[in-house]
Protein backbone atom coordinates (compact mmCIF):
# COMPACT_ATOMS: atom_id res chain seq x y z
CA UNK A 1 0.00 0.00 0.00
CA UNK A 2 0.86 3.67 -0.81
CA UNK A 3 -0.07 6.80 0.53
CA UNK A 4 -0.80 9.62 -1.75
CA UNK A 5 0.61 12.76 -1.82
CA UNK A 6 -1.57 15.93 -2.20
CA UNK A 7 -1.35 16.59 -5.86
CA UNK A 8 -2.50 13.42 -6.34
CA UNK A 9 -5.05 13.38 -3.43
CA UNK A 10 -6.44 16.06 -5.72
CA UNK A 11 -6.46 14.29 -8.38
CA UNK A 12 -8.45 11.72 -6.72
CA UNK A 13 -10.85 14.56 -5.80
CA UNK A 14 -10.74 15.54 -9.19
CA UNK A 15 -11.96 12.10 -10.54
CA UNK A 16 -14.73 11.82 -8.05
CA UNK A 17 -16.10 15.12 -9.03
CA UNK A 18 -15.96 13.94 -12.46
CA UNK A 19 -17.96 10.67 -11.48
CA UNK A 20 -20.18 12.97 -9.86
CA UNK A 21 -20.90 15.07 -13.09
CA UNK A 22 -21.20 11.39 -15.17
CA UNK A 23 -23.77 10.45 -13.07
CA UNK A 24 -25.73 13.39 -13.02
CA UNK A 25 -25.22 13.22 -17.15
CA UNK A 26 -26.17 9.78 -17.40
CA UNK A 27 -29.62 10.54 -15.39
CA UNK A 28 -30.20 13.14 -17.79
CA UNK A 29 -29.71 11.17 -20.74
CA UNK A 30 -31.26 8.05 -19.68
CA UNK A 31 -34.55 10.66 -19.54
CA UNK A 32 -34.31 11.35 -22.86
CA UNK A 33 -34.20 7.99 -24.40
CA UNK A 34 -36.86 6.98 -22.45
CA UNK A 35 -39.09 9.85 -23.69
CA UNK A 36 -37.97 9.24 -26.64
CA UNK A 37 -38.51 5.23 -26.77
CA UNK A 38 -41.82 6.26 -26.00
CA UNK A 39 -42.33 8.87 -29.20
CA UNK A 40 -40.72 5.77 -31.17
CA UNK A 41 -43.54 3.29 -29.62
CA UNK A 42 -42.75 0.41 -32.23
CA UNK A 43 -40.94 2.04 -34.84
CA UNK A 44 -37.52 1.67 -35.51
CA UNK A 45 -36.15 5.14 -36.23
CA UNK A 46 -37.44 8.34 -36.33
CA UNK A 47 -35.98 11.16 -38.67
CA UNK A 48 -35.59 14.98 -37.81
CA UNK A 49 -36.29 17.67 -40.71
CA UNK A 50 -36.20 13.76 -42.96
CA UNK A 51 -33.06 12.86 -41.93
CA UNK A 52 -32.64 9.87 -39.90
CA UNK A 53 -32.09 11.01 -36.63
CA UNK A 54 -32.95 7.72 -34.02
CA UNK A 55 -32.81 4.48 -34.41
CA UNK A 56 -34.24 1.76 -31.60
CA UNK A 57 -34.29 -1.47 -33.74
CA UNK A 58 -33.86 -5.47 -32.10
CA UNK A 59 -30.81 -6.89 -32.02
CA UNK A 60 -30.32 -10.27 -33.86
CA UNK A 61 -30.88 -13.49 -31.37
CA UNK A 62 -27.72 -14.58 -30.04
CA UNK A 63 -26.67 -18.23 -28.09
CA UNK A 64 -24.63 -19.11 -25.47
CA UNK A 65 -23.31 -22.43 -24.11
CA UNK A 66 -25.02 -24.09 -21.35
CA UNK A 67 -21.81 -24.54 -19.17
CA UNK A 68 -23.66 -26.71 -16.79
CA UNK A 69 -25.66 -28.80 -19.31
CA UNK A 70 -22.48 -29.30 -20.70
CA UNK A 71 -20.69 -30.43 -17.52
CA UNK A 72 -23.15 -32.47 -16.42
CA UNK A 73 -23.72 -34.25 -19.46
CA UNK A 74 -20.26 -35.07 -20.60
CA UNK A 75 -18.34 -34.27 -17.37
CA UNK A 76 -15.81 -31.98 -16.47
CA UNK A 77 -12.66 -33.91 -18.16
CA UNK A 78 -14.47 -33.35 -21.56
CA UNK A 79 -14.79 -29.58 -20.57
CA UNK A 80 -11.83 -29.16 -19.64
CA UNK A 81 -10.25 -29.62 -23.08
CA UNK A 82 -12.22 -26.70 -24.21
CA UNK A 83 -11.34 -24.34 -21.48
CA UNK A 84 -8.71 -21.25 -22.18
CA UNK A 85 -7.56 -18.45 -19.41
CA UNK A 86 -8.46 -14.96 -19.10
CA UNK A 87 -5.77 -12.21 -19.17
CA UNK A 88 -6.12 -11.18 -15.98
CA UNK A 89 -7.63 -7.46 -15.19
CA UNK A 90 -6.68 -5.01 -12.90
CA UNK A 91 -10.01 -3.11 -12.12
CA UNK A 92 -9.48 0.66 -11.27
CA UNK A 93 -11.98 1.92 -8.42
CA UNK A 94 -12.61 5.52 -6.56
CA UNK A 95 -13.88 4.13 -2.99
CA UNK A 96 -16.27 6.56 -0.54
CA UNK A 97 -18.49 9.25 -1.11
CA UNK A 98 -20.71 7.31 -3.68
CA UNK A 99 -18.03 7.29 -6.46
Amino acid sequence: MTELGPETVAWVAAAKAATAEIHRLTEIRDRAADHIKAALGDAESATIGGHVAVTWAWSKPGQRLDRNALLNDHGPEFVARYLVDNVPARPFKLLGDDA
